[in-house]
């Protein structure tokens, strides 16, 4: 069965592992964290890409404001104000930022190395117009370079075991619509239908996946494609800054073939583990629910240029929206950190919460299913409505079963004797706090406020990221309907 990511989560399982590649083969360790896997190595475009591009002669590039101008050390090459949504995931997983691939060295790649790069696609041709990218093909010769490198310092037996145990996050196809099927000065269009193109596609996407097994490649994670019809730059197509339905439809085959191709590479590469993370879902529920996720903007990027700030993407220097938090949509085709970090938690964690669209007979009702979540469950909500999970496994089969599954991530909790019989979460309000001065940053901007919805649970203080806005909701209420506790990317909140 295909592994889709709608269900209990990659951190539902969560044995530690403490070290890289290096600790498991006898090398040097990692940097003492509870870490879930050895070292997770990443492929894909633009979406994940953190720098591979900043020394390429490419147009694809990111290394300028006000790109990262809510990265801690600005801009790095990642297409977004912050982090990314491998970014959130290698926190949760215990493990340090993910370093470039044209930037690790030394014991830097004993966690893993990210070799995505902008405009790259699962076509080689793909990108062109960018002239320097580096496609998938490429990003696989990348890794195996990295595992030649690995394995001559700490041998071949005991790396081939503890890549076994890695995560293999790849999240590829976007550009090979945007950046060439759709493209005019490309053939493709006339060659293929929508259907025979997502044929072709997967059929050598399928190939390069069984490439990365055959150089021991176990645990894969492959990222859907979103609703592309709802980008700034396709909305800025047309007059009315509608989605484009047929741009929605044309990427549909993709997603299905990709999860028919999930089914066949798990019943017949042995010890293969693929799971699917359904983006195009997420984002749905994301552009139906918006506001109740604390978003306003929807239809136009935070930074760009033009009709629903997307006919040209964002430019160096280029001031961008203040209000960056309520955003969906970074520039003309990434989303904000905002979304990265909350699509990174439900990568992690599963999330089948999907709240009422209007009106609500657009979507049918279902059974409760009985779920593991994270924290404490929320407020009774009667408008609140949940869809049946696909009937299959979920993400957190890829991770080593130390412990028995826990309600969290990480090591379980141990209350203390004041809290015995206290299993909720009791208080929920919302903390501000003003950041210290960022010189990359605007002087209007120096001493940003963010406001945290924070919740205190056995006498444990956690912090939804989700939550960062400027001004509160206007009731305690809100805080903890919208706001789901999670173990924190941010440091204590008893240290802020």
């Amino acid at each position: 069965m295909v592994m889709v990511l709608m269900g209990l989560g990659l951190g539902q399982e969560g044995g530690d592992y403490n070290g890289g590649v290096g600790a498991e083969a006898g090398g040097v360790g990692g940097g003492g964290g509870k870490e879930m896997v050895p070292a997770m190595f990443i492929f894909g475009d633009s979406l994940i890409d953190n720098g591979n591009n900043n020394n390429l002669p490419s147009f694809a590039k990111a290394n300028y404001y006000p790109y990262g101008i809510d990265f801690n050390g600005g801009p790095t090459g990642r297409f977004s104000n912050g982090l990314t949504m491998v970014d959130t995931i290698a926190q949760l997983l215990g493990l340090p930022l993910i370093p470039a691939y044209s930037e690790a060295s030394g014991d830097q790649v004993l966690h893993g190395v990210n070799y995505a790069s902008a405009a790259a696609g699962i076509l080689d041709i793909t990108g062109r117009n960018f002239v320097g990218r580096i496609p998938f093909a490429q990003q696989i010769r990348n890794f195996q370079s990295t595992l030649d490198q690995v394995t001559d310092n700490l041998g071949a037996d005991d790396v081939s075991k503890a890549i076994a145990r890695c995560i293999f996050f790849v999240g590829m196809g976007s550009n090979d619509y945007l950046n060439n099927y759709l493209m005019p000065n490309y053939a493709t269009r006339n060659q293929y239908n929508g259907p025979q193109f997502a044929t072709l596609l997967v059929q050598e996407y399928q190939q390069q996946l069984t490439s990365l097994y055959n150089l021991g490649a176990r645990k894969f994670v492959l990222a859907g494609l979103g609703r592309m019809g709802c980008i700034p730059s396709i909305l800025a197509q047309n007059t009315v800054g509608r989605c484009s339905e047929e741009v929605n439809q044309l990427v549909m085959p993709f997603n299905a073939n990709v999860k028919t191709m999930i089914n066949n590479l798990n019943t017949n590469l042995p010890g293969a583990k693929f799971t699917f993370i359904d983006v195009a879902h997420m984002f749905e529920d994301l552009l139906t629910n918006y506001r109740s996720y604390g978003f306003s903007v929807i239809d136009k990027g935070c930074c760009g240029i033009g009709r629903n700030r997307g006919q040209i993407t964002c430019l160096p220097f280029q001031t961008p929206c203040p209000n960056r938090d309520q955003y969906v949509f970074w520039d003309a085709f990434h989303p904000t950190e905002a979304v990265n970090v909350m699509f990174g938690r439900k990568a992690f964690n599963g999330d089948l919460s999907i709240r009422p669209s209007s009106p609500a007979s657009h979507r049918p009702a279902a059974a409760t299913p009985a779920t593991v979540t994270i924290g404490p469950p929320p407020l009774p909500d009667h408008n609140l409505r949940r869809l049946s999970p696909p009937d299959t496994s979920t993400i957190g089969s890829l991770l080593p079963p130390h412990q028995p599954p826990s309600t969290t991530v990480g090591p379980p909790h141990q209350p203390s004797p004041a809290a015995a019989g206290h299993h909720h979460c009791r208080t929920y309000r919302w903390d501000t706090t003003v950041g210290p001065p960022l010189p990359h940053l605007p002087p209007s901007d120096h001493h940003r406020r963010r406001t945290y919805c924070r919740t205190t649970c056995h006498r444990r203080t956690t912090i939804a990221a989700a939550c960062f806005r400027r001004t509160p909701p206007p009731d305690h209420h809100h805080c903890r309907r919208t706001c789901r506790p999670v173990p924190p990317l941010l440091p204590d909140a008893s240290a802020t």
